[in-house]
């Protein structure tokens, strides 16, 4: 808690409500020293100043309003955030890894370009938008048509074509159908008649089950450094890395909001040649960059997958219950149970949990005329 001693007007860390635990042993004139003495820099590139050895504070005041982000009627119609990058460039605090080539941002974005597009602006749709958003799984609609782009550039047997026919009808199963009567915008973890099996459980369990083994495929220079040597944690996160394998969904709700998802698409489009990509300095597909041994990533991946499902054969029977989960690092729940969001009880009667959906916070929808 605040040093009782402590000037309130100095800086304050975290959410502004405590103080460092340590204040008492802090050097005299800690705050003085390092609480920034030099006006912030006419320019967007934080530039160190003072004491290399702390960056609490190291400008005095405040950015110019002018050089934050800012929109005023974006030639795009809309504008949109989920704890994103606010503009394209805009640098990040060192210890925030997650504002890679595809952020959670994009669900909702890929939807409003689409309504904007078809003329259909309006609450309903705006409504919509926020409801298939929330269901969306992001490795299904950001890298999963790379993955099985990559696929297709060779042959494939009948297993794989299998796959490849069933994972696309779950990205094509989307909010496409009711914008503009095309295929896509899906990928989604729901469950519309309530009766507790998401819609399309197979596409799910499956995208849950290949996903690791893509990590340890595609991303060998990641997994050499994250110190994550086995499945049992889905979800592992490692300072060095500045990133957790998946923002998994859960008990809280709110999912990919950052995961190993981002690295690959940008290794998987700089591998297809997709205009506009851009490849990274030394991150390489599969350790080396080439398709060949990029696709026999995903192939392999894929055959580890579904050799943790049983096989292709059982595809009745996936359920997620094989799968080590993000909640109980164990085997053993469905993959409806291991999304479930979960209440917190106040008294001595417990609250049922809900199907998952993305960031169940507080919405409003407001027209103006």
């Amino acid at each position: 808690m605040r040093d009782p001693g402590q000037d309130p007007d100095l800086p304050v860390w975290g959410d502004g409500r405590f103080e460092w635990q340590s204040d008492k042993n802090l050097p005299a004139g800690y705050f003085t020293q390092y609480g920034g003495s030099v006006p912030f820099p006419a320019r967007v590139t934080p530039v160190a100043q003072g004491d290399p050895n702390s960056g609490d504070v190291e400008w005095q005041g405040f950015m110019p309003l002018a050089q934050h982000p800012q929109a005023t009627n974006p030639p795009q119609g809309w504008i949109a955030s989920w704890n994103n990058s606010p503009a394209a460039g805009w640098w990040a605090a060192d210890a925030t890894g997650r504002w890679g080539p595809t952020h959670r941002v994009d669900i909702l974005a890929d939807r409003l370009a689409a309504v904007h597009a078809a003329g259909q602006f309006d609450v309903g749709k705006m409504v919509e938008i926020a409801s298939d958003s929330a269901f969306t799984d992001i490795r299904a609609e950001e890298l999963l048509p790379l993955l099985l782009q990559i696929m297709q550039t060779g042959s494939l047997d009948a297993t794989q074509t299998q796959v490849v026919t069933m994972m696309q009808a779950w990205i094509d199963a989307g909010s496409g159908a009711w914008i503009d009567g095309k295929p896509g915008l899906g990928g989604w973890r729901r469950d519309r008649n309530a009766d507790g099996v998401y819609d399309q459980r197979a596409q799910v369990v499956l995208m849950d089950a290949w996903f690791p083994h893509l990590i340890d495929a595609l991303l060998p220079q990641v997994t050499a450094i994250d110190g994550q040597m086995t499945h049992d944690n889905p979800t592992t996160c490692n300072g060095l890395v500045l990133q957790c394998r998946l923002d998994a969904p859960g008990p809280e709700g709110s999912a990919f909001e950052f995961g190993y998802h981002e690295f690959m698409k940008r290794l998987l489009q700089t591998v297809l040649a997709v205009p506009g990509s851009h490849a990274y300095r030394a991150l390489l597909c599969a350790g080396t960059g080439t398709m060949d041994d990029c696709r026999n990533g995903v192939l392999t991946a894929l055959d580890q997958a579904l050799t943790d499902l049983g096989g292709i054969g059982a595809e009745a029977t996936w359920d997620g219950t094989t799968l080590y989960n993000a909640q109980t690092n164990m085997p053993g729940e469905t993959v409806e149970t291991y999304d479930a969001v979960q209440h917190q009880a106040f008294g001595l009667l417990s609250v049922p949990s809900i199907q998952w959906l993305n960031r169940p916070t507080y919405q409003q929808v407001v027209e103006v005329r």
